[in-house]
């Protein structure tokens, strides 16, 4: 059992090892499965300031939600469990993402500890009784709202393309109107500052 548990968390984490250590960043990666890291390369602006870094690997959207979660959750879990026999305080986790990664960040944090992954959990052979709750989360531009993501995405950036196609630019613009009508119809107020 315990080698089986070893071996998974194995393939779900790689450590970059590195003195002094206080806290640790942990990587959330987009909704696109990524392997872990086998190097670390430009990661010394964390590392001089005294973090250990982690990139996990976790599954994508082809194997449904909340596989990613779950993978993420199942490397904290490791990363507590093996906690005395490395630098860092494993207590003191940090989580970030950008985009898909911030969406997955912003629920790693939200659910520490949550029983709805437990039969997850348990079935990938993550280690038990450890907690998968985070010290803090930092997410940016999470993108959680995937059914119009397309569209908000043309409706604010798609006029500053160029050297599009003609039917490019017709689907372009179809989006556009079709998020700012989600919009109208949702009867949200978006505020600008310019």
């Amino acid at each position: 059992m315990i080698t089986s548990i070893i071996r998974l968390a194995y393939r779900i984490v790689k450590f970059l090892w590195m003195q002094p250590m206080r806290n640790w960043r942990f990587f959330v990666p987009g909704y696109s499965a990524q392997a872990a890291l086998t190097a670390y390369t430009s990661l010394t602006e964390y590392t001089d300031a005294g973090f250990v870094y982690v990139h996990a690997g976790c599954r994508g959207r082809d194997a449904g939600a909340p596989a990613g979660v779950t993978d993420l959750k199942a490397a904290i879990r490791y990363l507590r469990y093996v906690n005395n026999t490395m630098p860092g305080d494993a207590e003191k986790i940090f989580v970030f993402g950008m985009s898909g990664g911030g969406a997955q960040s912003a629920l790693v944090g939200a659910t520490g500890d949550s029983e709805l992954y437990d039969p997850y959990l348990e079935q990938i052979g993550a280690i038990q009784s450890v907690s998968d709750a985070v010290y803090g989360s930092m997410d940016w531009c999470p993108i959680t709202n995937l059914d119009s993501a397309d569209e908000a995405y043309e409706w604010m950036m798609g006029v500053t393309r160029s050297g599009l196609s003609d039917d490019e630019q017709a689907i372009s613009d179809g989006l556009a109107v079709s998020f700012a009508d989600y919009i109208n119809r949702a009867a949200i107020m978006i505020i600008l500052w310019v």
